[in-house]
């Protein structure tokens, strides 16, 4: 039962920190464009899920593996709401308006279909089929995959809404203070 809430509460970890995610690096897109904070955030949510991959077992480190592991997480879970928000806007601040419902399906059915996938996957997985490894090797693919996404986006544009707004210099200074005060 202990295993199985540390399980959990290590899932949720992830979805705890998204918030703190969109929140910060959305502020850093409001006064910086949407480019850079797509970059760091695709760029360093691989560290994490590197890490995942890499933890060293409760047997050699003990009370350590869930910690770091819930740590990972966090991580993960900050970088991740940075990058959904951050994808977002930058559909909706983008190139083709004409398209932003079918780019935004794009984007929500990838993650709904990547998660059917991973069910999937592990209803026809068993822990006795795979080696004791084997569940490193999605985090460690992950990670990787991630980092190949970051090298993509060094050529990503910025946005023309955003271009559009630097250059009539009506970027707005304190972007939360303008929202708390409406």
């Amino acid at each position: 039962a202990v295993q199985i809430l540390g399980s959990y509460g290590a899932f949720a970890a992830g979805f705890l920190a998204r918030p703190l995610g969109a929140i910060v690096f959305g502020g850093v897109g409001d006064k910086t464009g949407r480019r850079r904070p797509l970059l760091y955030s695709m760029g360093f949510v691989g560290i994490p899920t590197i890490g995942i991959g890499l933890l060293p077992s409760y047997e050699s480190i003990e009370i350590m593996a869930p910690v770091l592991l819930v740590l990972c997480r966090l991580i993960q879970g900050l970088f991740m709401g940075g990058e959904f928000a951050g994808v977002n806007i930058y559909l909706l601040e983008g190139h083709q308006k004409k398209n932003l419902g079918t780019n935004t399906g794009y984007l929500l059915s990838s993650g709904i279909f990547g998660a059917i996938l991973a069910t999937g996957l592990g209803a026809l997985m068993t822990m006795d089929s795979i080696p004791s490894w084997g569940w490193r090797v999605p985090f460690l693919l992950g990670g990787l995959s991630a980092f190949c996404v970051y090298l993509f986006r060094r050529k990503v544009s910025e946005t023309t809404d955003f271009i559009k707004e630097n250059v009539a210099q009506s970027i707005i200074a304190s972007p939360w203070k303008e929202v708390l005060l409406r």
